[in-house]
């Protein structure tokens, strides 16, 4: 029910509130409400981060490893320390509450500064996978998350070295953020019509070699899963709908920097989806660029003639 009650809120705050600052920023807390005081129960991996939370302040930082100088299965230091840290101000509860934050604030920050129409953002980004992921299970990647969405910025303005060290800050919460990184070169990347050609192409290639795209994804997925149906089929048909509706967008208007990154970021979820729907760990990848649906249907897809 009170799912249903957020998806209202949404809805009625926009046309109830003006000010579109003040909207944001009251559905940003109801967002972080919403996922920081949930039970410890609810979300398929919140108990074993309370196990791992206590544990740490147990025993300290004693056992902590930097996952790329051993080869045991240690928590990525950025988060053994921060949890260890958090410790001190206080319970579970509230490092859960300010996992909240850190994993959604960023999000709906970038909703209100580049989204054209901030109703429909907020409702795609609080009904995708990804909010539900980042902000309610996998913690250690919902903070990498957020720091990739604060080096968001940084992309647009062409600071490549505070995009570098964001992703590195990012690196020692959960190492698959490094998937990132190609991002920044891929925003000068131009685009024509014609390359969705090759863009479809390269998706079909990428589904027809997944178990080769599986091996390297799956090295930074700390659950080892093996080849099988993962499912997903309906948001892949959903994805390529969107890159589909792309081509009633007039092609002088995808050429805009910030347009056709939104385009490309798309394609890299579909790549994405495409090998997770046979490998479910590589789902989580997709979670980093899945975000930027939000602004991709209020921004791009807006500039169909019939906006309707």
């Amino acid at each position: 029910m009170i799912y249903y009650a957020i998806l209202f809120l949404i809805i009625f705050l926009n046309y109830s509130i003006k000010d579109k600052k003040k909207y944001c920023w009251i559905v940003g807390a109801i967002l972080v409400s919403f996922a920081g005081l949930r039970a410890n129960t609810v979300g398929p991996d919140t108990s074993q981060y309370q196990y791992l939370f206590n544990e740490t302040q147990k025993y300290g930082l004693g056992t902590i490893g930097f996952f790329f100088l051993t080869k045991e299965q240690v928590v990525e230091p950025g988060y053994t320390l921060f949890q260890y840290l958090m410790g001190f101000l206080g319970d579970y509860n509230l490092f859960k509450f300010v996992c909240a934050i850190i994993q959604t604030v960023p999000a709906v920050y970038l909703i209100y500064r580049y989204s054209t129409n901030k109703c429909i953002s907020l409702l795609v980004y609080f009904c995708l996978p990804v909010y539900t992921m980042m902000s309610m299970s996998m913690m250690r990647q919902g903070i990498a998350f957020g720091i990739f969405l604060i080096g968001f910025h940084f992309i647009i303005e062409r600071k490549f070295k505070l995009y570098l060290l964001a992703i590195a800050i990012g690196f020692l919460f959960h190492s698959s953020v490094i998937v990132t990184l190609p991002l920044y070169f891929l925003y000068d990347f131009p685009y024509r019509r014609k390359y969705n050609i090759i863009i479809i192409a390269a998706i079909l290639l990428s589904f027809i070699f997944s178990s080769v795209v599986f091996a390297y994804f799956a090295s930074f997925s700390r659950l080892k899963g093996d080849a099988g149906d993962a499912g997903g089929v309906k948001m892949l048909l959903f994805l390529l709908l969107l890159l589909g509706c792309s081509l009633f967008v007039k092609e002088k208007k995808l050429r805009h920097p910030f347009l056709k990154f939104q385009l490309y970021l798309l394609v890299f979820t579909i790549f994405c989806w495409s090998v997770g729907m046979n490998f479910a760990p590589v789902f989580r990848l997709a979670a980093y660029t899945e975000f930027f649906l939000c602004l991709y249907i209020s921004n791009l897809l807006g500039k169909i003639r019939n906006g309707k």
